[in-house]
């Protein structure tokens, strides 16, 4: 058992200081990532981005001139028609335009991503579970402003018994229900499993219920069904034969003299063995043994 979460959730703030002008999102509206949701005044914002243009264009005209200056001072100085101390004035006058500039441009593109921190956006799709401003209020750098959440698919966290945690692993599936929502019966996935304990003597354990018609809400109670020990007829390896990658299970067979990686679902475990539902044909010969550092493709020698 176990309550509903969201699979991901954003907390929106103010990135800049102003007055809230624009809002384009109520509580439990669909949002896409990248959509816009509030605007913040941009006009000094907008000025402060001119002046810092021409500061790099300012900058850029004085450094073509020291340019200038800086090669006629060269031609004295090696017809000795200078001092070293005149060129080197005028080499440092050129360096010191030289940082005049980057310091400008380096003011430009604070300017731009200020003017563009004007549009508040979402950073993932989701709902928006809470609006935090209203339409004229003035807002500082670091003011909440929206909460979104995704709810594509949900996340419950339930505590498993030392007894069963060693017959469960990712990739596992669970049969839920939720009390609000009657009998109906929603498939859900083992992300994680927790190597820890908790208070309560139990290990968390981490389920994904895909949620596409949005009936599930979070805070809904949950129940979930795991078949842990019921007989099953069908293809079944130890279990230390699983390996996992990137949330995919896969064992390595022995085909002629080469280790064959192949991807397999995997269904009720025990403590030694795992049903294998795909990927793996009667009569396979499975690597138990070495097989953690194995490449797809490698040479083996099967031990008798």
């Amino acid at each position: 058992t176990g309550n509903a979460g969201t699979s991901e959730e954003a907390e929106i703030s103010a990135k800049i200081g102003g007055d809230i002008y624009q809002l384009k999102g109520e509580i439990g509206d669909s949002v896409k990532q990248g959509q816009v949701l509030a605007r913040i005044d941009d006009t000094r914002y907008s000025l402060a981005r001119e002046k810092a243009g021409l500061g790099v264009t300012s900058a850029q005209i004085s450094l073509e001139q020291q340019k200038t200056d800086l090669a006629r001072f060269k031609a004295l100085y090696e017809q000795h028609a200078i001092s070293s101390k005149e060129y080197e004035a005028a080499l440092n006058s050129y360096k010191m335009t030289e940082i005049s500039l980057r310091s400008a441009q380096a003011d430009l593109r604070s300017a731009d991503v200020n003017l563009r921190d004007t549009a508040v956006v979402s950073p993932i799709a989701g709902l928006i579970s809470a609006r935090k401003v209203n339409a004229g209020e003035s807002v500082n750098p670091g003011t909440p402003l929206f909460t979104i959440v995704d709810l594509s698919r949900v996340s419950i966290t339930t505590g498993i018994a030392e007894a069963d945690v060693n017959q469960l692993m990712p990739g596992m599936s669970v049969q839920v229900t939720f009390d609000s929502l009657g009998a109906q019966v929603f498939e859900g996935t083992i992300t994680h499993i927790s190597p820890v304990q908790d208070q309560a003597k139990l290990y968390p354990v981490k389920i994904l219920v895909d949620n596409p018609q949005g009936l599930i809400k979070a805070g809904m109670f949950a129940n979930g069904a795991i078949a842990l020990s019921e007989g099953v007829e069908g293809l079944a390896v130890p279990k230390e034969a699983v390996l996992h990658d990137q949330g995919k299970d896969y064992v390595f067979i022995v085909s002629g003299e080469k280790a064959v990686r192949k991807e397999v679902t995997v269904g009720l475990g025990d403590d030694r063995l795992f049903q294998v539902k795909t990927g793996l044909n009667a009569g396979d010969a499975v690597i138990i043994v070495g097989h953690e550092k194995l490449k797809d493709g490698a040479f083996v020698k099967v031990a008798k």
